[in-house]
C-alpha cells in the first residue's frame, strides 16, 4: 500500500521530533539533487524524469524543475534526463559518494526527431558545498589502481594517517582505539582493542570514506577518526576475475637487514577470485558476490638460528663462562604474515523499492613479530592466530520518494592466541633460567622459550535502526537506534617447565619479565 501524502507529512514530523531526541547514526548511501530547466529560455522543466542508466533509481522533477534521488549506493553511473519534445540527456561519470550530495543540472534542448540524444561528461566540483567535516573517499576504481597489499596500506596514502611500529594506525596523532571501523554501516570495532574486529580485502570495496575530524552528529563514540567502507554489490549477468601476483623485497642495506639479497620471488604471494552476477529465471531479482583471497608474506626481517631454545650458556662468572651453540646457522624469517580472506554477499529485492541482503565477512591469519631478544634464538619466540567473522543482515526499505529506512542485524566473533605451543605443558618447552643466559640485559638470548600464553575473543551482537527523509529541498535529517551486546573473554598465563628430577614448576614470568 503506498502511503497517502497526509501520512508522510505526520511521520516526518515524528521524525523531526525523534532528531532531537535520538542516537544519530551513519548510512551508506548517497544521493543526487539538481534543476532541470530549458536549454533556450531558462525556464524550469516540470515532469521531467530522471533516473540513473540501468536501474530502477529515479526521480521526476516538480515544478520548479527540482529533483533528489536518495538512497544510492556509492559509484559512478550515467544519469538519464528524457521528456516528450525534448533530446534525450546522458550525463555520464557522475561519482556519487556515501552521504555526500552530488548536483547535476540539466539543460534540454527541444527537438523534432524523436530518439535524438546529447551525452555530456559530468565534471566534479572544486567546492564540495555540503561536507562539513576533513574528509575523504576512495573509489573501488582508484583502490584497483593502487599498489598495495593490505587494507591498512589505503588508509596511510590518506593526509593525516600513519602507521606505528606494531602496525597500529593513527589519525592525527589520536590513539588508535579512537577510531571509528564501519562495514556497510555496521560498527565493526573491537570493544577490547578499538581496532578493526574483522580484516577487510581490499577488492570487496566498492568506496572507503574516512573522517578525520569535526564530526557530526551522527557519529557517535569517536574521537580521533572514522573509517567507512561499503562492500561491493552484484553486478548483472555473470561475471568472474583474478589476481595473481608474487614478489619479494630488496635494499643496498644488507648490515641492517640481513638475507635480504637473497631474492627469492615467491617470498610474497597473493592470490585472489571472484565471482558475481544475478540470476536470471528470478528476473535479477536475487544477486550475488562471492570472493577468496591467500595473502603471504615471508617479510624482511631475518634472524640467525646461531642457538637452539635447549643451548644452555653462562656469562655471569668470569671463571666459568662457556656458551653452547647447537644451532645450523641458518636464516628464520621473523615476521612472517599468512591470511586468508573470505567474502559472500546475497541480495535480494523483491520489489523495487526493497532491498535484502546477508553478508559474510571472516578472515584467518597466522603471524608473528619481530622481537629482537631472539634474534640468534628465533624458535623460541612466540606466534600468532587469529580468526573473525561477521554476519550481516540489512534491509533497506524506500517508504516514499523522499523518505527510506534501513534494519540492520549483526554479530561479529573475534579470537587471538599468542603462544609458542598449545600446550602449556608441552616438553619441548625449554627451562625457563635458559632465558637469564645472556651477557647483558642488552644483548641477545643464546636458549630458552618464550614461556607466554596469550587467549583473547570477543562477540558482539548489535541491532541497529536508522531512518532519512528529505523533509525540504534543501534538509535532510537522519535519525537511528543502536542496541549493542559485547561479550568478552581474557585469558594469561605462563607455560610451565618439569625439571629432569621432578623438582617442581617453574614460572616464566618472574624470569621473562
Amino acid at each position: 500500500m503506498i502511503p497517502s501524502y497526509k501520512s508522510i507529512a505526520l511521520l516526518k514530523i515524528f521524525l523531526l521530533f525523534f532528531l532531537l531526541t535520538g542516537v544519530l547514526q551513519a548510512g551508506q548511501t548517497g544521493k543526487i539533487v539538481g534543476r532541470v530547466t530549458d536549454a533556450s529560455t531558462g525556464e524550469p522543466l516540470p515532469g521531467v524524469n530522471v533516473f540513473l542508466e540501468g536501474t530502477m533509481i529515479g526521480a521526476a522533477s516538480d515544478m520548479e524543475g527540482d529533483y533528489f534521488i536518495l538512497n544510492i549506493p556509492p559509484g559512478t553511473y550515467a544519469v538519464i534526463a528524457s521528456m516528450i519534445g525534448y533530446q534525450r540527456m546522458r550525463v555520464s561519470d557522475v561519482r556519487v559518494s556515501v552521504d555526500r550530495s552530488t548536483r547535476i543540472d540539466i539543460m534540454l534542448e527541444t527537438t523534432v526527431i524523436e530518439g535524438e540524444e546529447v551525452t555530456v561528461v559530468a565534471e566534479r566540483p572544486l567546492v564540495q558545498r555540503d561536507l562539513t567535516a576533513t574528509a575523504s573517499s576512495v573509489s573501488s576504481e582508484e583502490i584497483g589502481m593502487m599498489p598495495v597489499e593490505r587494507f591498512e596500506d589505503i588508509l596511510q596514502l590518506q593526509a593525516g594517517i600513519v602507521e606505528d611500529a606494531q602496525g597500529e594506525l593513527h589519525i592525527r596523532g589520536g590513539r588508535s582505539d579512537e577510531i571509528a571501523y564501519m562495514v556497510d554501516g555496521v560498527p565493526v570495532s573491537d570493544p577490547f582493542s578499538g581496532r578493526m574486529a574483522v580484516d577487510v580485502d581490499q577488492g570487496i570495496v566498492q568506496e572507503m570514506k574516512v573522517i578525520s575530524g569535526t564530526f557530526n552528529a551522527e557519529y557517535g563514540k569517536v574521537m580521533s577518526g572514522v573509517v567507512e567502507i561499503v562492500t561491493k554489490d552484484p553486478e548483472e549477468g555473470l561475471h568472474a576475475g583474478g589476481t595473481l601476483y608474487m614478489g619479494d623485497y630488496i635494499s643496498s642495506h644488507k648490515t641492517l637487514f640481513p638475507h635480504i639479497d637473497d631474492v627469492t620471488p615467491t617470498n610474497l604471494t597473493n592470490a585472489q577470485a571472484y565471482l558475481t552476477g544475478t540470476i536470471p529465471i528470478m528476473k535479477n531479482r536475487i544477486g550475488f558476490y562471492a570472493s577468496l583471497r591467500r595473502y603471504e608474506n615471508e617479510g624482511w626481517l631475518y634472524g640467525q638460528r646461531r642457538f637452539l631454545p635447549s643451548d644452555s650458556s653462562n656469562f655471569q662468572s668470569p671463571d666459568a663462562i662457556y656458551t653452547e651453540q647447537t644451532g645450523d646457522d641458518s636464516y628464520v624469517s621473523m615476521n612472517t604474515t599468512e591470511q586468508y580472506y573470505g567474502n559472500a554477499k546475497l541480495v535480494y529485492r523483491p520489489f523495487n523499492a526493497l532491498k535484502m541482503s546477508y553478508s559474510f565477512l571472516g578472515d584467518l591469519s597466522r603471524y608473528r613479530f619481530y622481537n629482537h631478544l631472539f634474534k640468534y634464538n628465533p624458535d623460541g619466540d612466540i606466534k600468532n592466530k587469529e580468526y573473525g567473522y561477521t554476519h550481516m543482515l540489512l534491509v533497506n526499505h524506500m517508504l516514499h520518494p523522499s523518505t527510506f529506512y534501513t534494519i540492520k542485524l549483526s554479530r561479529y566473533h573475534f579470537d587471538y592466541k599468542s603462544y609458542l605451543y598449545e600446550d602449556t605443558d608441552d616438553a619441548r618447552y625449554a627451562n625457563p633460567e635458559l632465558l637469564l643466559n645472556r651477557e647483558d640485559a642488552f644483548s641477545f638470548l643464546t636458549g630458552g622459550t618464550n614461556m607466554t600464553h596469550f587467549y583473547r575473543t570477543t562477540t558482539v551482537n548489535l541491532v541497529k535502526f536508522d531512518l532519512t527523509s528529505q523533509i525540504t529541498k534543501v534538509h535532510q535529517i537522519k535519525v537511528g537506534a543502536e542496541v549493542k551486546h559485547n561479550e568478552l573473554t581474557m585469558r594469561a598465563q605462563s607455560a610451565t617447565y618439569q625439571g629432569e628430577e621432578g623438582g617442581g614448576v617453574f614460572d616464566a614470568a618472574a624470569f621473562f619479565n
